[in-house]
């Protein structure tokens, strides 16, 4: 759309996330969540309801949107979590979204696909051609990833109770500690890594200090 730059667009208000992604110079992604109304109530309310909303949130949409007129122009799609009982069976394995999907939150699901490939393939290089333990395989591939990915499950629950909460109260809550994180570059350096797959979760302290504002890590060190 005109006006806008390569720059990432993430809004986050009481019970709705839009966020808008550049492709190319001349492409843009878009995505609306909604955990206020039901998707049943947003299509009976009609499209245009749906693309003024989003205009109301970024003027900027207004061109772009305009010739959207018919839901088939979109992609409804529902955000589901799943958890696989068992991620394997002598001969299968599931990788990804078929073992763990998550909430989009995190923006965790290509990384986790590929770490639970890497995990994989560590493991059948060390098979070999040994025909048992390829029957322990399924196991000891589920019992590397599984741990990682259940902390992650409990960060993107987090996540989506926080941005997306219609509640005034939480996301007064949620707007505070944006802000304190904004503020204290190592909470900002946890959350990247969160997000980018290299850290699994934050410790007791951190999560104070992103809710009170408290940096105890600087006050130490300016003492």
């Amino acid at each position: 759309p005109e006006g806008f730059d390569r720059d990432a667009r993430y809004y986050l208000g009481r019970g709705e996330i839009m966020g808008l992604f550049p492709r190319s110079a001349k492409e843009m992604v878009l995505f609306y969540i909604s955990s206020r109304r039901p998707l049943e109530t947003i299509q009976r309310e009609g499209i245009k309801r749906l693309t003024d909303r989003m205009i109301q949130i970024d003027p900027q949409l207004r061109a772009s949107l305009a010739p959207i007129n018919k839901w088939e122009l979109l992609k409804i799609a529902p955000c589901p979590t799943l958890r696989a009982l068992k991620w394997g069976m002598p001969g299968l394995v599931l990788l990804g979204d078929a073992a763990h999907t998550l909430f989009p939150h995190v923006a965790q699901g290509v990384t986790q696909a590929m770490l639970d490939a890497f995990a994989l393939a560590d493991l059948l290089s060390k098979m070999g051609n040994d025909s048992k333990m390829a029957l322990h395989l399924p196991g000891q591939y589920e019992a590397i990833r599984r741990p990682p990915m259940e902390r992650l499950h409990k960060i993107a629950w987090e996540y989506h109770f926080l941005w997306g909460s219609p509640n005034p109260i939480v996301a007064a809550l949620r707007n505070r500690i944006f802000r304190n994180v904004a503020r204290s570059p190592r909470l900002l350096k946890k959350v990247l890594a969160i997000e980018g797959g290299v850290a699994n979760g934050y410790s007791l302290r951190e999560r104070i200090s992103a809710v009170t504002g408290i940096r105890w890590h600087e006050t130490k060190k300016a003492s």
